[in-house]
């Protein structure tokens, strides 16, 4: 074998084995990301969703004594991530409450709109069987503004109203919670308000103050 190809194959071999170590180092944050005490003396909330949820600086919003407020959100997560990682996310908190908002990065990666709703649904589902006493609260996504995204940006406000309604209606008919947090958030034009985001899909201190004066009346409830 020539040294040309036996440099070749060693810089493979390398290439590989740091991609899968970059995987399992991923795996791991996550893993430690939801590693959490749980006080069993307090009602336990768990939030779940993605980046929006990770970056939701909830110790800010959500102050009680009597309440666990625990943020499972992971930045990039899509439902079928979620559902993967069931256990580690939502199941091994034992809830009193689920808020659970998700489903923007599945229409980024171009996700058929019903993959989306029936993975949803079956997140509830599972929720539901490993504890029938939690409460389901369902957030709609929320809006976007293309405008302000990549020009391959594959979220619309149109996908995400389709979503959003065919939700409401599951949620309707199981009685699950369903919140809608879309309409507050958008613009006389449909589109998540600028002041409530930056990079037209991420929200700023103000679209969570929003978010917050919707949500709290359902955690103290």
């Amino acid at each position: 074998m020539k040294k040309n190809d036996l440099l070749t194959g060693f810089l493979l071999v390398i290439i590989i084995c740091l991609s899968l170590a970059l995987i399992d180092t991923r795996l791991k944050l996550d893993n430690n990301r939801n590693v959490i005490e749980i006080k069993n003396n307090k009602e336990k909330i768990v939030f779940a969703g993605d980046s929006i949820t990770d970056r939701y600086d909830l110790n800010r919003f959500y102050t009680y004594s009597d309440k666990q407020i625990i943020n499972s959100g992971i930045s990039g997560y899509r439902t079928d991530d979620m559902l993967s990682r069931f256990n580690n996310l939502i199941e091994q908190y034992n809830a009193d409450k689920v808020f659970l908002m998700i489903g923007t990065n599945d229409l980024g990666k171009g996700y058929d709109k019903n993959l989306t709703i029936n993975n949803i649904k079956q997140l509830i589902t599972q929720t539901k069987k490993v504890n029938p006493n939690t409460k389901i609260y369902l957030e709609s996504i929320y809006p976007v503004d293309r405008n302000k995204r990549r020009k391959q940006e594959r979220r619309t406000n149109e996908d995400i109203k389709y979503i959003n309604e065919k939700l409401k209606e599951y949620c309707n008919k199981n009685k699950i919670t369903y919140i809608d947090v879309f309409s507050s958030l958008i613009d006389s034009e449909g589109k998540l308000a600028d002041e409530y985001t930056l990079d037209g899909l991420h929200l700023t201190d103000s679209g969570y103050d929003v978010v917050t004066s919707i949500l709290k009346p359902y955690v103290e409830e």
